[in-house]
């Protein structure tokens, strides 16, 4: 195994303060808090990560196949990666802060949540090109077995229930704060940090 516990905990710090910040998971989860009991919101959180999960694996397993048919494909997608999370984070740390009104929405059933989030997840693509870009930094792709990359899946996996379990069950005070432009420019702040710094351990360590 090559995933030492460091480069865990880092990983699992990196993805807690990204999970944080306010984005559509993170609206559609409060929204869904204001309709359905916190045990029920869960099925919408498992469909998030559920997709979330898949990504991760394809990103790792994708990477580690292009680098195994030559070394020129992991310089390409390290520059290309690097760069582009340092992008995401130069813009977030420039945008005005993103605050978006809360609304509730129908109740939905168990099976029904968990389907709309998996899709929440699964029709937006720049997901898997971020997990492309964000792991390198936290698992050398070239040398970690399959077990590695299960192990990294599963600490985003966690990580990011934890945080939308975090905005769910606190949906009142969470909803209050997404609603208040400081608050949220500070998480966006944050955020856009950790993407540069990532981006940059991405192009000089990785």
């Amino acid at each position: 195994m090559v995933f030492t516990f460091e480069q865990a905990i880092g990983l699992v710090i990196a993805t807690a303060i990204l999970g944080l910040s306010p984005g559509p998971a993170v609206f559609a989860t409060v929204a869904r808090s204001l309709s359905h009991p916190f045990r029920i919101t869960l099925f919408f959180i498992m469909g998030i990560v559920l997709g979330d999960l898949i990504f991760a694996m394809i990103a790792m397993g994708g990477f580690a196949f292009l680098v195994a048919q030559h070394e020129i494909y992991f310089l390409i997608l390290k520059w290309l990666g690097g760069a582009y999370l340092i992008y995401l984070g130069g813009k977030t740390l420039l945008s005005p802060s993103s605050v978006k009104h809360i609304q509730t929405v129908e109740t939905e059933g168990k099976w029904k949540l968990v389907v709309s989030g998996f899709l929440l997840t699964a029709g937006n693509p720049k997901d898997l090109l971020f997990f492309v870009s964000f792991l390198p930094a936290f698992i050398d792709l070239k040398t970690a077995g399959l077990t590695d990359m299960l192990l990294a899946a599963i600490l985003i996996v966690i990580t990011f229930i934890a945080t939308l379990c975090f905005y769910a069950g606190l949906v009142t005070i969470a909803g209050n704060w997404l609603n208040n432009p400081k608050a949220v420019l500070w998480l966006d702040r944050m955020a856009g940090i950790i993407l540069v710094i990532v981006g940059l351990m991405v192009l000089l360590f990785s």
